[in-house]
């Protein structure tokens, strides 16, 4: 019985680390409080509705830009995006309500960055990815 209860709270801890390692994108998210419901309409089609925040960041270093592409895919709701430089309250980017678009952003000051994507009963795709100049 022992050795039961040992593997079972094994299985608990593991499975908590998978659920709240889940916003983490190679070190980049710092706070996720993004929600995700998938909704299934009564013709067996399905979308997700997204609400709530992520935060992420990332470094660029001196003689280096980094580019971040925003790529959205909406159907409806509202998505924001911004970035800002971290120590300073100028943005390099703020977008608000955004439309389906692919566009990208760079970074070109050496230092930290946040990027916060918030959405509103958001229905589509987004992603933002960053990649560094050599």
């Amino acid at each position: 019985m022992k050795h039961f209860i040992r593997l079972f709270t094994l299985l608990v801890l593991l499975v908590s680390i998978t659920v709240f390692s889940a916003c983490t994108r190679s070190g980049e998210t710092k706070d996720c409080t993004m929600t995700v419901d998938l909704v299934t309409e009564k013709d067996g089609s399905s979308y997700t509705v997204r609400n709530g925040r992520e935060i992420r960041s990332f470094c660029v270093e001196d003689g280096k830009v980094c580019e971040v592409k925003i790529t959205v895919k909406k159907q409806n709701g509202k998505l924001d995006i911004s970035i800002k430089e971290n120590g300073f309250d100028r943005a390099i980017y703020i977008g608000k309500d955004l439309p389906s678009s692919l566009f990208t952003v760079a970074a070109e000051k050496a230092g930290n960055y946040t990027v916060l994507i918030e959405a509103e009963n958001f229905i589509g795709e987004y992603s933002v990815e960053q990649s560094l100049s050599p």
